[in-house]
């Protein structure tokens, strides 16, 4: 993921990049990149799915932004990354976390774990609110 990650953000900044293609060292780049058909002149951050170690890892050694699951075990995961983020040396930059969550518009009157909220928000742990809906 790490070689991945390095000559896409390389193509990004319009270089000429070398990695492995069947079997094969090759040097790649973007065609044409003047035509506009690929924005490489907009900065594009990068952000990584680290739900594991290894990706968790990977985030803070390339000082990437880190997306999670909020889980019942968020809030210690987070006090790791921040942990890691400083024992790194990336100093007073904060780490850029987004939590991804799931959810369920609930019918009037269903229940949080009816068979249908469970079957499209998962068996995970239950956030709900309890106020009645609001209607617009």
């Amino acid at each position: 993921m790490e070689e991945y990650i390095r000559v896409v953000m390389a193509l990004l900044r319009e270089e000429t990049a070398e990695t492995e293609i069947e079997g094969k060292r090759r040097l790649i780049r973007f065609l044409n990149p003047e035509l506009g058909l690929i924005n490489t002149h907009d900065p594009i951050g990068l952000y990584i799915a680290a739900s594991g170690p290894r990706a968790r890892q990977l985030t803070v050694k390339l000082g990437s932004g880190w997306i999670n699951n909020l889980s019942a075990p968020a809030a210690a995961l987070i006090g790791e990354m921040r942990s890691a983020w400083s024992a790194s040396g990336h100093g007073d930059t904060a780490l850029d976390a987004v939590v991804q969550v799931s959810g369920v518009v609930l019918e009037e009157n269903e229940p949080a774990d009816s068979p249908r909220a469970i079957a499209q928000r998962g068996r995970g742990p239950r956030y709900c609110s309890t106020a009645p809906p609001t209607r617009r």
